[in-house]
């Protein structure tokens, strides 16, 4: 029901065979896509007719189908000058202003014509479906209900009033309502449809996926659950089992576009440029006019760094489609895509011009200022466009965190805390007010607030989990031990110096969950009496990035005592740590209140060539890998807490030349962990907590000789993010190449803590400083290289 959602349907109002051979011409003429024929056809019966007006109107539907918004308004209000009390063509004008975004004048001519006609239940319901558009949820309830009371069918009524209720949340109201109507009328899938609908934007994956199956039991030739149980088996990291799904569509629905546009999208998101653009070619030759296929192939040319072509593509799309709002932001996305930000702006103020009544342009506008480190003015955006839609709730939503990213805190509060009475069970006006309690130091009402926002989150809860320990090591109880906690899979290389590592940093204790080694990993594990080892073969992907694994283990056994949350290839660096072990970090932390420690992710390189980079168990990777880059970071506000992000660095600048964020860097590795804790993220985000003043960095020793054959398993694997896209990338890029080297103009070898710190990398307080200096000048813990051994 939102603004990008909303579409034409020319053709529901009457049965085919209630219709004049001329009109059922029409329709067949548009299906095909011979839509001047149509017209044709349309035009003279409307000029033979004695009664024109049929024939106008699916004129003017037909012109709104194709997007020819203007076209078709200009259209329904001459029929409507020609019989203003045809409720029919009042509807259809109101809704063709819908789709062109004019929702101010929508608003008045409904308004307008519902005070003349107070009783029309067409109008009201055309009036609740333009306030859901316009995201004003409240009022779009109070309409579906005042349709209910007047005379009519409410089966339909119902169903969309249940939409609205999932729009706001209020999950159990929306079921409810679905229930009642399945009761009635059980061997109707539309019903079933629309609850598998609300089991998904809860969150619950498995029970959509039984919705969408008793949607098929009805109807066995269902396309719409096809394609959702497709995309949730997608969801669940099952990437193959979902391309057939998809590919088995194509066959039992050949003249449908959506399985290829599927199959395209999905072949996107595994960065497989290639085949993308090859399923979408097949969907637009069975539609060569459909908006969603055209745009998914410019954004694929785009992928392909194409930026000339795909501008040029989404051009030709906004020009064939000038009244479709989403082609233009089309043409801003392509140029934010191709690094031209300012030229991105200038088109989204334009489109904002264009469709001045819309509040999609804002959004958009404001998110990219966002971006482009200028939260001010988005909020001086985001200000304006509520002018002509002040309740419209996304606008709601995101001037709070404009306010938050502004630094402006209380008028964050002002605006979450309004928006907190009206949709007090929505997941995303949640995090914001505990986000407030967070501001106000009240972290235990913050948590609660996240334990309810992530119920459904699989990282957090989700399908039992299959973990068999293997080790017979006793496990005391914490007693003030720092315990290490982390996944592997095939990490046999690195695990010798890495856990003496952090052994002689202060860890006491390693928990490992091993997720199908058979590189001699779990051996050498077992082997270690500090060490305890679980074992799955559960998907990664399926268990949130494997993040549910660790959760479970920090709750049962890191509850009480500081724990450190890393992958193999992370070392922790904080200022003094050469000096200063983990004991005394943490004692440290204790003393001053803090719970977490904040840091983002330095990538290290070789001073040469990749493929060069050879590496021994037990050697030194700090010395195989003495480069970073010392700047191109970027801090942002986030809507997770820590309620910052960082992205940037090395992946943003060698596969997207900085013209794209590349990932999060961000962490949260070191936290007091307490029972009922969760990270939300991997270990980007998690539950409120208090975060120390000063910051560091996980040095990432990934790009070794061996990340190319890795790159290219775990890009086949596809369980990481988006299918292993980022591995898909780096790839490509090496497929091209004999001779891989990282650095640049930014590269600095790492000599100490102390550089990061003079580098702004790491942040340190005057009360660490002084208890640095209260240990000996010489005093250097195992595995920090001496400055002069990195040169």
């Amino acid at each position: 029901m939102s603004a990008t959602t909303a579409r034409a349907e020319p053709f529901r109002q009457a049965g085919e065979a209630d219709l004049p051979v001329s009109l059922r011409l029409a329709r067949q003429l548009a299906r095909e896509g011979r839509i001047e024929e149509a017209e044709s056809v349309l035009e003279r019966a409307r000029a033979a007719s004695g009664d024109p007006a049929e024939p106008a109107k699916e004129l003017a539907r037909l012109l709104q189908a194709q997007r020819r918004y203007g076209e078709a308004e200009v259209r329904w209000r001459t029929i409507v000058e020609t019989a203003p009390h045809d409720v029919g063509a009042l509807q259809g004008l109101v809704r063709t202003m819908r789709l062109h975004h004019r929702l101010v004048d929508a608003a008045r001519t409904i308004g307008e014509a519902l005070a003349r006609t107070p009783g029309s239940r067409l109008l009201v319901l055309e009036a609740a479906r333009l306030a859901a558009q316009r995201e004003v949820y409240s009022e779009a309830g109070r309409r579906y209900r005042q349709a209910l009371a007047l005379p009519g069918p409410t089966a339909e009524v119902l169903d969309e009033l249940a939409t609205v209720e999932m729009a706001q949340h209020r999950f159990a109201a929306a079921e409810a309502i679905l229930m009642r109507l399945i009761e009635a009328e059980p061997k109707k899938p539309a019903w079933r449809a629309t609850l598998a609908r609300v089991a998904e934007e809860r969150g619950d994956l498995e029970l959509a996926i039984r919705r969408w199956n008793e949607v098929l039991e009805l109807d066995h030739g269902h396309l719409r659950a096809g394609i959702a149980i497709g995309r949730l088996v997608e969801e669940f990291g099952r990437l193959g089992e979902a391309e057939a799904i998809f590919r088995d569509l194509t066959e039992t629905h050949p003249h449908a576009i959506e399985p290829y546009y599927q199959l395209g999208r999905m072949a996107l998101l595994q960065s497989d440029l290639e085949g993308a653009v090859r399923w979408l070619e097949r969907a637009l030759a069975i539609q060569p006019l459909d908006w969603a296929a055209g745009a998914a192939l410019a954004r694929a040319t785009a992928e392909q760094h194409r930026f000339a072509q795909a501008g040029a593509m989404a051009r030709t799309l906004a020009e064939r489609m000038p009244d479709h709002l989403d082609a233009h932001l089309l043409v801003a996305w392509v140029e934010e895509r191709a690094g031209r930000i300012r030229a991105a702006e200038r088109r989204l103020r334009r489109t904002q011009d264009a469709f001045p009544q819309a509040f999609l342009p804002a959004l958009k506008l404001a998110e990219l200022l966002i971006r482009d480190e200028r939260p001010a003015a988005a909020r001086e955006a985001l200000e304006a466009a509520r002018a002509a839609n002040p309740d419209t709730f996304s606008l709601r939503l995101a001037l709070v965190d404009a306010c938050f990213a502004s630094g402006d805190d209380a008028a964050a509060a002002r605006s979450a805390e309004a928006l907190y009475e009206d949709y007090p069970e929505h997941r995303e006006v949640k995090k914001r007010i505990a986000r407030i309690e967070v501001v106000h130091g009240r972290y235990g009402p913050a948590r609660r607030l996240w334990a309810e926002v992530t119920r459904h989150d699989r990282r957090v809860s989700g399908p039992p989990l299959h973990l068999e320990r293997l080790d017979g090591h006793p496990i005391p109880e914490p007693s003030g031990e720092i315990r290490l906690f982390t996944r592997i899979r095939n990490e046999r290389l690195r695990l010798p110096w890495l856990f003496d590592f952090y052994r002689s940093q202060g860890v006491d204790r390693f928990f490992v969950v091993d997720n199908g080694s058979d590189d001699g990993s779990r051996d050498y594990l077992l082997s270690r009496p500090d060490t305890h080892l679980f074992l799955t073969t559960d998907s990664y992907a399926v268990y949130g990035g494997g993040q549910r694994w660790l959760n479970h283990l920090l709750n049962r056994y890191g509850s009480g005592t500081w724990c450190l949350t890393v992958d193999v290839d992370e070392v922790l660096a904080y200022p003094h740590a050469e000096r200063l072990d983990l004991k005394a970090l943490t004692g440290h932390l204790d003393r001053q209140g803090a719970e977490a420690l904040f840091t983002f992710m330095l990538d290290m390189y070789a001073d040469g060539n990749l493929g060069e980079v050879a590496y021994h168990p037990g050697d030194n990777p700090l010395r195989v890998c003495p480069c970073f880059d010392r700047a191109g970071y970027i801090h942002r506000a986030h809507p997770d807490f820590p309620f910052r992000m960082v992205v940037g660095g090395l992946i943003s600048r060698f596969l997207f030349e900085r013209k794209q964020d590349g990932v999060f860097l961000h962490k949260v590795p070191l936290v007091r962990w307490r029972r009922g804790l969760h990270y939300t993220g991997s270990t980007h985000t998690l539950f409120p907590v208090p975060v120390a003043a000063e910051t560091g960095v996980l040095l990432h020793l990934k790009y070794m000789a061996d990340f190319a054959d890795r790159a290219r398993i775990e890009s086949q694997r596809k369980q990481y993010w988006r299918g292993a896209r980022r591995y898909t990338e780096f790839t490509r890029r090496f497929e091209d190449t004999d001779v891989i080297d990282f650095r640049c103009e930014l590269t600095e070898r790492f000599t100490s803590t102390r550089q990061l710190m003079a580098l702004g990398l790491i942040r340190s307080s005057p009360v660490l400083d002084a208890l640095a200096a209260t240990l000996p000048r010489d005093r250097r813990l195992p595995g920090w290289p001496s400055s002069e051994s990195m040169r």
